[in-house]
């Protein structure tokens, strides 16, 4: 069939290195933070042939909270021109794209924007993308599973997504190993330090490996994480206290945006 061992090894080879099959050997070549708050801090970490950028962005929960900021339902009359516009408008110091959204623009999953839910609970895991819930109330931020979110009156902001790639210390089981992209996320030691943050194309396996990676995160450990929405959707703002302001622009128009504003 025209098909030699030597082929069967390099098709391997490709195969191992695309899927983090290789191990979780992370080795962090990089690590550098400006001074905050907010800190913008920038990881790159090694694992075989393979190689991840961090671009994260530390807080404290005693100095900041989340802020939602929705786009509206019709992709036709969106609110804002993009993350940079809708952060800067509505006083945030830093923030991500927001969750996951059909091809009609709803949100797929709930969100809360300043106390008014904008889009329903979704009661499925849809194959992780609404498994869990990053939301903050006076009691401060929480990352949860779908099933542990309450709603009510003490929610002012929330977005449902998913998958979770750290609980309680370890990564999440069976997340994909295929599919390598561009992702954006929320993570946190459960001490009150928390970091929003994007990486280069990963797997969601792959992105786990290296939050959970003491080598990587030699000064923290992450305790939960969450994914948010990926891919051509990724963007990342950050307005440093010295005014310089770092922007990557999202690629695509995007349902909601996850910020994060002073006190």
């Amino acid at each position: 069939m025209g098909f030699s061992i030597r082929k069967f090894l390099i098709l391997a080879s490709a195969f191992l290195g695309s899927t983090g099959a290789q191990g979780e050997d992370w080795k962090l070549l990089e690590d550098s933070r400006t001074k905050g708050p907010p800190t913008l801090v920038k990881k790159i970490a090694q694992s075989g042939s393979n190689k991840v950028t961090l671009t994260l962005v530390e807080f404290s929960t005693n100095d900041f909270t989340l802020k939602v900021v929705d786009q509206g339902s019709s992709q036709d009359d969106l609110k804002y021109s993009n993350l940079r516009d809708a952060m800067e408008k509505n006083g945030c110091v830093a923030g991500l794209n927001g969750g996951f959204f059909g091809a009609d623009f709803k949100a797929l999953g709930a969100v809360y924007e300043d106390g008014k839910k904008i889009a329903p609970y979704y009661d499925s895991n849809r194959n992780g993308l609404a498994s869990g819930v990053i939301w903050s109330g006076a009691g401060g931020i929480h990352i949860v599973r779908r099933q542990e979110f309450k709603g009510g009156a003490e929610v002012q902001q929330a977005i449902q997504t998913g998958p979770m790639l750290i609980s309680n210390g370890a990564k999440v089981k069976g997340l994909s190993t295929s599919r390598p992209r561009p992702r954006s996320f929320v993570l946190t030691d459960w001490k009150g330090t928390w970091m929003i943050g994007t990486s280069s194309f990963v797997t969601l396996a792959e992105l786990a490996e290296v939050l959970n990676s003491p080598q990587v995160f030699k000064n923290m450990k992450v305790n939960r994480a969450i994914n948010l929405d990926g891919g051509r959707s990724t963007g990342f703002y950050l307005k440093q206290p010295n005014g310089k302001v770092i922007y990557r622009s999202e690629m695509s128009d995007v349902r909601n945006f996850l910020g994060i504003v002073p006190k």
